[in-house]
This record gives C-alpha cells, structure tokens and sequence, in this order.
C-alpha cells in the first residue's frame, strides 16, 4: 500500500513510497535526492531523533568502531608504536593480531571480519537489500527531516528540526486522545448508556435527544439514561448486539466530529470521522444502507478535505461521494418518496444535496472533468436558490410568536411557503412534547425495571411479558416477582400466580422486598441503598469459592441475598463457570456493559465531550449553514470559466 511521509528541513513536501515493508533507506534517500535536488551522498535523513543509515553507511560504521575497538586495545596492551620505525619493529605482531581478527580467532580483533555492523548482517539476510524502512522505525505516521546540500544555514535546519520534534510531540498527543476517545464512544456503546440526563442516538439521519429534561424530577438516582436507536418515524430499532454497540459507537463519534464541524475545527474532526466510519464498517451492511448517517458521514469526511485544501483527497473522493449518492437514493427513496413520505412533503434535504452536487463539482474539476464539473455546479447553484429565505417571510413568522432559528429552517423545507412554514414549526414542537413525555415515561419503566431486581440467570425482567401478565389483573409487583423467580418464563410464572400458594409466598417476597429495599441494586460507587444490598463479607464468602464478585453479587440478588442458595446456584453453573463470568444481556454483562455488569473504570473527561456533542435536534444533519457553500460555489465557477476561456 502506497504510503506519504511528510518532509521538512532542507527540502519540504511529500513523498510517496511504495510501501515501509518493501523499500529501504537507500531507496528513501534515491527518491528525495531526486525530489529535492540534493545530492544523495550529502543528504541526511533523520526520523524521531534518530539518523537513517542504509546498510553500507552502517556496514562501515560498524567496521569503523570495531577498528577503533582493536587500537584502543592494542595500545591498552602497549603494542603500538608511536612511530614509522617503532612500527616496523614491531609490524609483524599487529599485523598477526589484525589477521586474528580478520579470521575471528581473538576476542578483541574484530575490526573487519569478527564484528560484522547489523546492516552487513541484515544485508546478507535480505539479500544484500538491508532493513527495510519498517524495521529502521520508520511509521506512516512519521515526519522525516532531511538535512545537507548546503541549501539552508544551520540556524534554520536546527530551528527546522525543533519544529517537526514539536509536532511529533503534537502527533502522539493527538493520536493519544484519538484512542481514548474511541474507547469511550465504544464504552457508552458497550454499557447502552450515556450518563444522567443522556441522549438517545436515533438512526436514518436523527440524532434526538433521549428525553433529556435538564435530569429533572423524574430522575430520582444517577442511573445512565439509555441509549436509544430510533428511525425517523420514531419506531426503536431492533439488531444484534455487536450490530448496536457498532452503530452506537459510530453514531456517538459522528456526532462528536459534527461539533467539531461546526465550530470550524475541520483538522480536527477528520480523524474523529474516519473513526465513525470504521465503526459504521463494522456494522452489518442491511443496517447501514437502510439509514442516511452514513452518507451524511461520508459528505462530511469530503467536506473536511475541501476546508483543508486536501486536493490530493478531493480528487480521490468520487468513490465516498458517489456512496453517499447510492445511500441516500436508498435511504430517501428514487423520488424521494419515502423521505417525502416520512416528513409530510416537507424538503429537509435540499441543503444536504446542494453540498452533494458542489462537492462532486469539486472532485471532477480536480479530476479534469471541468464539463461534468461544470452541470454539478450549475444544479449546486440552483439548490442554493431554494434554500434562499426572504426578510418579510421571516418577519410574518417572528410576528407568529416563532424564533428566528425556527423560521429560517421552516422556511427552508417548506420552499418559503410561510403558512407551511408555520405549520412545519407546530408539527414538529407537538412532536418534541410528545417524544419528551414518551422518554419520561420510558425512564420511569427503567427505573421500575430495576427495582423488580435480576432473574436467577442474571437478567431483567422482561417488561413485554409483565404488561401481559397485568392485562389478567393480577398485582403489578406480584407478577413481577413472579417472572424474576421463574426466569422470565411465562408459563412458569403464570402457574404460580394460579396457584394459592405460591401466589401467598410471591405477596411475602414483595412485602418483604419493600420492607428491606431487596430488589434495589447497588448504587454507583458502592455506597449501599437499603438493607438488602449483598454485603461485603457475603460476596467474599462466595468469591473464596473461585468465582468472581460480579458472579457473587449477581447470585446473592437472585437469592434475596442467602448465601447458601447463592453458592448451591453458583455451583450448578446459573451465573457461569468459576473464574469464568456469565454472559448478561446481550453478551455485555462480563464488558460491564450491562446493568449488573461489573463497574468499568470511565474516561468522564471523554464520555463528557461525546455527550455535549449528540444533539436533540432531528433536523441538524440536515439544517446546513450554506454560506460556506456559496464561497465555494463561487470560487469554482471562476475557475470553469477560466477553463473554459483557455
């Protein structure tokens, strides 16, 4: 695989090779001295702090040292003469000794045969080629410095060198907050929760917020918010685990990198995309295509390389460009009929098109196609028209009692109808109270969910089948139970609620769990919430049984905290093996993930960033500030005409 290293010192630009596996640093120092000018035998190469030497400089500096090796032992042993004459005296023995090192027969006479330098040896292993660039630490992350041929003063090839040391530096702090962002994405992902008062991710172009009220009174605990993953028309979307945790993380990621957009730090977010995509590549690909974050993704990345200046990238970006085209067809329909369809023949993606079409328009002019360039531009200019919102339009809406933010965007997908437009700000504040009141009342039932505790196997008891068992009108609380003891089993859980008895011993174990907050789980920290949390020396009793405490606790509350049920439970395998933890919910349980899960240490720093970044708005994908399009529009139709004139 092609790789470009960055150059500076006595020449700067790029060079590209073929790979680091492959070629050598005479190859490398070949192709700057053809790049640069300089000749290759005064051009020094150095990367990381550390000078590249191909396998003959190495070989002789190798021979060098052992020669200067064998005379600081001669004259330690006071062979050497200090003369021509003291020489020939004595002439025959240093030759001898020399001779013994060429042969490899004495310790210290190595000069020339007994210590062959690591690059003659490499060179022999490779046949005669010497170490690749790969081995010298040579990364495709790596700046190179390249000093010689006289073209710069030693002031500036040293102030030269502090620079490229100063981004390294910058480089691995970059690339250290990289990594520690995605694994806080990830880890948000894995736990299927945001943190209190955290956001829904939404799929098919939303990112709404998950009844996020301020944490208002609802919330009577620190208990995460949950993630969810909704359509446009509101509807949850059901996948596979790994499927969720990967969309999450790349929805949570685009986001991020959104925020980044918006505030103008393109060099930042670039990285902070192609992340996103990675994890959207994960993903199984009849989830992707059905939603519109990945074009969205996709035109976002090529953005980045236009504010950039990345012309290398923006003539390689027909293939994400024309991905995003083919997803958006999926997503929105041929016509756009199911998009029309879904927003009630409003038009929210006329922005979302318009960068579509200019940077196209870019990528085949810096390709060389100007006359495709040239129709894509024409069709951006036009899109940009629509989008165009007169004074008096926002005047009448501003009068109606609607923001100047709401107007302008209702204005825009209604094609500047006012009376549209103020239609389109009801519709969607009626659908904001609505989504609010449904999260509230989905956060209540979390909350009610984990009061009812975990089944003998680790699991929630599963809501679905608790309204069923109500609809034949027994207590609420008592057919939970019912289900959490029978392992969210229907039929078990039903024929105990026929049966007088186990009814009777069901109503106990609730008056009882209320009594003594049993069916309460462990609050974050560790901090204790009522009586009925496992205590310590419980859990240590079970965890001298070889299973772990995450097991432990999990068994403990599956028994109403009777040690002897919980290690019997234990023993036959319920929550696993011993040294080996049970899968929960998905798979998540033994990653933390899931609600007993075993606490994860949390980067907060990171997992903060990523919150601030998922918006509560279901059109910001779409709701583009096209002033930056406009510029762009007009610099490239300057440029087309100039071609177009020559």
């Amino acid at each position: 695989m092609t790789v470009t290293l960055k150059v500076a010192g006595s020449w700067s630009g790029q060079v590209e090779i073929p790979s680091l596996t492959e070629w050598t640093v005479r190859e490398l120092r070949a192709e700057l001295a053809r790049l640069s000018g300089i000749d290759a035998g005064s051009l020094k190469i150095i990367c990381g702090g550390r000078t590249l030497k191909d396998e003959a400089e190495a070989e002789a500096e190798a021979e060098a040292e052992g020669e200067e090796e064998a005379e600081r032992e001669r004259e330690r042993r006071g062979e050497v003469a200090t003369g021509a004459e003291g020489r020939d005296a004595e002439g025959n023995m240093g030759d001898a000794e020399m001779g013994k090192g060429e042969g490899g027969g004495e310790e210290k006479g190595e000069g020339k045969g007994g210590m062959e330098g690591e690059g003659k040896r490499t060179a022999k292993r490779k046949g005669g080629r010497g170490r690749s660039l790969e081995e010298v630490g040579v990364r495709a992350t790596s700046r190179l410095l390249v000093t010689g041929g006289g073209k710069r003063l030693g002031g500036e090839i040293a102030a030269e060198g502090k620079r490229v040391v100063q981004e390294e530096a910058a480089r691995k702090e970059t690339e250290e907050r990289l990594g520690r962002l995605r694994a806080a994405a990830a880890a948000i992902a894995r736990r299927g929760r945001a943190g209190r008062g955290g956001q829904g991710v939404r799929g098919d172009g939303n990112n709404d917020d998950g009844g996020n009220d301020g944490g208002g009174g609802d919330d009577d605990d620190n208990d995460d918010a949950e993630l969810l993953l909704e359509n446009q028309s509101g509807q949850r979307l059901e996948m596979a685990a790994i499927d969720k945790r990967s969309l999450v993380t790349g929805l949570l990621l685009h986001s991020h990198g959104r925020s980044l957009l918006s505030k103008g730090n393109f060099v930042e977010a670039l990285p902070v995309l192609e992340m996103a995509e990675e994890a959207f590549n994960i993903c199984d690909a009849k989830i992707t295509e059905s939603v519109d974050n990945i074009p969205m993704l996709l035109l976002d990345i090529v953005w980045c390389h236009y504010m950039t200046k990345d012309v290398a990238n923006l003539a390689s970006a027909k293939g994400r460009l024309a991905a995003a085209r083919a997803a958006l067809r999926r997503a929105h329909g041929a016509d756009m009929s199911r998009l029309r369809m879904l927003q009630g023949n409003f038009r929210p993606e006329l922005a979302t098109y318009l960068r579509l079409d200019l940077l196209d328009a870019i990528a085949a002019y810096h390709s060389g196609d100007v006359e495709h360039a040239r129709l894509l531009l024409a069709s951006a200019q036009s899109l940009f028209q629509q989008l165009q919102v007169s004074d008096d339009s926002l005047a009448g809406l501003a009068a109606m009692g609607f923001s100047a933010n709401e107007a302008r965007r209702a204005l825009r997908v209604a094609g500047g109808n006012v009376s549209r437009a103020a239609e389109f700000v009801i519709l969607q504040r009626q659908r904001g109270a609505e989504k609010a009141e449904e999260d509230r009342r989905q956060r209540r039932l979390e909350r009610e969910q984990r009061a009812y505790g975990r089944t003998p196997s680790g699991k929630k008891v599963d809501m679905r089948l608790l309204e069923e068992l109500v609809t034949y009108g027994f207590a609420r609380p008592v057919a939970a139970e019912s289900l959490r003891q029978s392992d969210n089993s229907h039929q078990r859980a039903l024929d105990a609620l026929l049966d007088p008895s186990s009814l009777a011993a069901l109503e106990v174990a609730v008056a009882e769990g209320r009594a003594d907050g049993s069916r309460k789980r462990p609050s974050r920290g560790g901090a204790d919430r009522g009586a009925g949390v496992p205590s310590d020396g419980s859990v240590a009793a079970l965890v001298a049984l070889g299973f772990s405490a995450h097991q432990a606790r999990l068994a403990l509350e599956g028994s109403n905290n009777d040690v002897e049920a919980a290690a019997a439970a234990l023993l036959q395998g319920v929550y696993g093996e011993a040294g080996r933890e049970m899968e929960v919910e998905g798979g998540e349980g033994s990653e933390g993930g899931g609600e007993g899960g075993s606490e994860e240490e949390r980067d907060e720093e990171m997992e903060g960033e990523i919150r601030k970044g998922v918006s509560g708005d279901p059109y910001a994908e779409y709701d583009l500030d096209v002033s930056l399009e406009a510029a762009a529009i007009e610099e490239y139709s300057k440029l087309i005409s100039t071609q177009e004139i020559s």
